[in-house]
Parts: C-alpha cells; structure tokens; sequence
C-alpha cells in the first residue's frame, strides 16, 4: 500500500517565496474578514515586497497570490476610506490581467467588475455601481462570489429607496436570488452576512419582529466568528429600530459598541453611522456638551471621506467605472464581424455611464479601448493645467 501510494504520488515543493507570501495571504485575509483592516494591509504590503523581489521567479503560484492580494488590499482601502489608492490597485490588477493570455483574464472580469462596484458605491456612483454588480454578477461562477455579489446589491438598493422611488421590483427579485444562494452555500461568514441583510431588509420594509430575531442571529453568529464589522453592522441597524421605536436607552447600548469596534478596523462607513446616530439621540435628550464632541467627531470623519473622494474622483485611473461592459476581455470569446463596437468614440464623448437597456452586441477585443492611452492623455492635460 505505502509502495502504491509512494508510485503515484509527486509532492508539490514551493519555493521559500511562495511559503512566505502564502502565510502573509492568508493572514492578511484572516484579519480582513475579523475587520482588522490596518492589520490586513500590513501583511498585505510585506507581501508585495517579496513579490517585487521576486519578478522574474516565473512562479504561476506568485502570479496568483498577487491578484488576490491586490483584491483585499483593494476592499481593506475602500473600508478604510481610502478610495485613491484603491482605485490606482484596481487600475494596477487590471494591467496586471492585460499582460496575460484572454483566458486568464477572462476568469478574473467578474472580479475587476466587483471591486469597480464596491469603489463606485464607496464615491457614490451609484448607477455605474449597480452596473458592475450585475455584470459580475454576469460572469460569476461560484456560489460564494454570486452570494457576495447579491449581499452588495441589496444593500445598495436598501440606500437607494426613497419617497419617489422604492426598488421594489428590483429588492424583491435579489432577496429571492439570495435566499436561493443561501440554500447553496456552506461559507459561514457569507450565512451570517446573509441573515444581517434579511434583518436589514425586514426593519426597512417595516416587518420589525422578523428584524429583530435575524439581526440578534446575526450578531451572536458574528461575535462567535469574531468578525466585527459585521457585528458593527448589525448592532447600528439594531441602534436604528430601537431610534425608531423610541427607546433611546437600547439605541445606545447598541451604537457605542459598534462604534468602539468598527473604530479598531478601523472601518470610517460604520464609524460615521455611528456617531451620526449617537447625535440624532443626544440631540432629543438635549445633551449639549457630549452632543458637541460627537457632532465635532461626524464632521471630521464626513469631512475626509469627502475630500478622499474628490480627490480619487480626480485620478485618471477613475475612468474606469464608465465601462460597465466594455472591458477589454472579449478575446477569450468568439467573435464575428457583427460584433465591431465604436468603442473609442464612447470614451471621448463620455457617455452615460448606465445604458437603460443592456447593448445587444459586446465589442470586440481589436476594438476594445487602450486604457493606458487615455490615462496618459489626461494625466498630461493635467500637468499641462498645473504649469498654466
């Protein structure tokens, strides 16, 4: 039996490169899902620089671990609120993906089109959001990443309701896809994720019950797997039906937790959710002086979010978002003469960023747009502009 297996078996040897950036990996992956994103991206940049070291290696496995790790350090920058230097890292995995055969860069659009929707929500541009969601959505072959994909998508159409349009139609169709999904996936994090966006969805549509039993599931499930923005998520929806129902006292106990844990992240979305919750009740129990320093701590944090996304808004690299289904991968497919796209001109009229209707005929990748031409197009407008 040993002699058999001894036969047949060829053991995998990796190079101490390859070991090294495998355990940084997945550390920095452990603590981006427990919401220690400044941890995250530490390990994340110790792992680049074994990598640059390693250029050359030819290692099909560093190639790999490359892309992932330029995706985390993508999500840990938007959470963090960096969005300039996420959006350059979405730009870098796009060239990354450009230098490689059609096939490969086939099997990662449904990620680029993902971390374009995460980062055109984070700058709220929400159409070329809900724009990428679906065409990842598109090309998604796993039930974890679909799943993911379809938790984002609600969330956004939750944000998105108003007095004069609700999302209805478009709610009721992703909460039926992810209850679906949910039957299919065996990802814990993703199941606990999934039971939070329930609750959100039930406390926003009024069934508060039902919100309230999936919401506390939802915080004991993250507390034991020790992910805290989750737990920050659902203790601040929690903090907002109690704000609704009145009950000042249970609001509290909800929010400044959640405010504590989302700060270790530290995670500024859940933070400004928190203090701005934190000054609608000290506004109500008049609580002058406490309400001034919370108030002070909600400018701050809104103030540098926005001025991190004019400025991400200003890169050149930004131009990506407009091209929700214009992506230069169309080589790992068939084409015909049918499927010529004036694509170029789209990029210099700048057109509207969501078509309302999907195109019928997908452009080719002899027609897909240069990317790097127009970024050097404009970054040399803007020296231009800076020497005027």
């Amino acid at each position: 039996m040993i002699s058999s297996i001894s036969q047949s078996y060829t053991p995998l040897w990796l190079q101490s490169s390859e070991i090294y950036v495998l355990i940084l990996m997945l550390t920095a992956e452990y603590n981006m899902s427990s919401g220690f994103v400044e941890k995250a991206l530490y390990y994340c940049e110790k792992s680049f620089k074994i990598l640059d070291q390693s250029k050359g290696s030819g290692s099909k496995l560093l190639e790999s671990m490359l892309f992932l790790l330029l995706e985390q350090s993508v999500m840990c920058n938007l959470v963090k609120g960096h969005t300039s230097t996420a959006i350059r890292q979405v730009y870098q995995i796009w060239e990354e993906c450009e230098k490689r055969p059609a096939e490969d860069f086939h099997q990662h659009r449904a990620s680029v089109h993902s971390l374009l929707a995460l980062y055109a929500v984070t700058v709220e541009h929400f159409e070329q959001a809900v724009g990428h969601f679906k065409a990842a959505l598109k090309l998604s072959m796993s039930v974890e990443q679909k799943l993911f994909l379809t938790i984002n998508l609600v969330l956004l159409y939750l944000s998105l309701r108003t007095n004069e349009r609700n999302y209805d139609a478009e709610l009721g169709s992703n909460i039926g896809k992810l209850q679906e999904l949910q039957a299919e996936n065996t990802n814990r994090v993703l199941e606990t994720a999934t039971c939070a966006v329930l609750g959100y969805y039930s406390s926003k549509t009024g069934n508060f019950q039902s919100a309230k039993a999936l919401l506390r599931k939802a915080a004991q499930s993250a507390t034991n797997l020790g992910c805290n923005s989750l737990q920050a998520f659902t203790f601040l929806v929690l903090g907002s039906q109690y704000h609704s129902e009145g009950t000042g006292n249970n609001m509290m106990d909800m929010v400044k937790p959640a405010h504590d844990v989302s700060a270790l992240g530290p995670n500024v979305s859940m933070q400004l959710w928190a203090v701005q919750l934190q000054a609608e009740l000290l506004h109500r129990t008049n609580e002058t002086a406490s309400l001034e320093n919370i108030q002070q701590q909600a400018r701050k944090l809104s103030s540098d979010l926005e001025k991190e996304n004019r400025a991400a808004m200003l890169l050149p690299q930004h131009a990506l978002i407009q091209h929700v289904t214009n992506l230069p991968s169309e080589s790992a497919l068939p084409s015909d003469e049918s499927k010529h796209s004036t694509s170029q001109d789209s990029v210099k009229s700048h057109p509207s960023p969501l078509p309302a209707h999907e195109p019928k005929q997908q452009p080719r990748i002899s027609e897909s747009i240069d990317h790097r031409q127009v970024l050097a197009q404009q970054q040399r407008q803007q020296q231009q502009q800076q020497q005027l």
